[in-house]
């Protein structure tokens, strides 16, 4: 199967809006690029590596249940640098 050219995530995800990032992060292009315009500290975290890990598996094999991981990974690692806007 091959990928989809892009993939929404499950839900959007909103981002403060004071700590430069988009907005809101709605696909797994957009998730791939947030991580990829890091700091290099804190892409190296366990917690955006391992977002960045199943998205990269979201992205190859494109079920609902790898989306609703990823999604589920980047949410956590917004939260765990204070970036998710609730």
């Amino acid at each position: 199967m091959a990928p989809a050219l892009d993939t929404d995530l499950v839900r959007p995800l909103r981002t403060k809006e004071s700590v430069g990032l988009p907005p809101v992060v709605a696909s797994i292009r957009q998730a791939l690029k947030l991580i990829a315009n890091l700091d290099h500290v804190s892409r190296d975290t366990l917690h955006w590596r391992l977002a960045l890990n199943i998205l990269e598996y979201a992205q190859m094999r494109n079920e609902p249940e790898t989306i609703e991981l990823a999604t589920d990974a980047v949410e956590n690692a917004l939260a765990t640098d204070g970036w998710l806007a609730r």
